[in-house]
């Protein structure tokens, strides 16, 4: 199931909403990829209950259709078409912090940086390389490392997966105080994380 807050209009008042995908068979899902799905808005009042203001088809891909919508309700379906396809794969970095960790290693043949844990891919078959950024950015005592993502061959079911990476680094590593992993692909993220001594 995936969650997506934003703003939406009723009237002339801002409220607090969100959107839950289902798949066609009408369970809640992880959007497959190939099959139909359907998005609904949901206002969430103060005390917790939810109203759904408006459903959204979207078949095929990128295509969408709203079939349901309260009257009252003013965000254009533009809004919300764009809401879905920047945040489909929205991922949480405090939570992916907590698989992830930078820190020194020893060992016989010295002393290395090494950066490890897992990262979000957006289904099957997707391989994860961390590579060292070149040229690194303007902050000695920061390392850029930049998450390369290669989608597999052929179509592939969407569904947000948890991957093992690991990168290693021997030279130039005594000023590094933090790595900074940044994701240009599918999941956009910035992640930074301190290096344990």
């Amino acid at each position: 199931m995936e969650r997506f807050k934003m703003i939406v209009m009723l009237g002339d008042k801002k409220v607090a909403a969100h959107l839950v995908a289902e798949t066609g068979k009408g369970e809640m899902a992880t959007i497959i990829s190939g099959k139909e799905r359907v998005w609904k808005g949901y206002v969430m009042s103060k005390n917790g209950e939810a109203r759904q203001i408006i459903t959204i088809s979207e078949y095929p891909e990128n295509h969408f259709h709203e079939f349901e919508r309260d009257k009252v309700l003013t965000t254009s379906l533009e809004e919300f078409s764009s809401v879905i396809k920047e945040q489909r794969n929205a991922v949480d970095i405090d939570d992916l912090k907590k698989d992830l960790k930078a820190y020194f290693a020893h060992n016989e043949e010295g002393r290395s940086l090494v950066v490890e844990g897992k990262l979000p891919v957006p289904g099957e078959g997707f391989e994860l390389e961390l590579i060292k950024a070149i040229p690194q950015g303007i902050i000695p005592s920061q390392l850029i490392v930049y998450v390369n993502l290669r989608p597999p061959a052929g179509e592939w079911d969407r569904v947000l997966l948890r991957q093992s990476v690991k990168y290693e680094q021997k030279e130039a590593i005594d000023h590094i105080e933090s790595v900074m992993l940044r994701c240009n692909q599918q999941n956009r993220y910035i992640i930074e994380l301190p290096v344990a001594q």
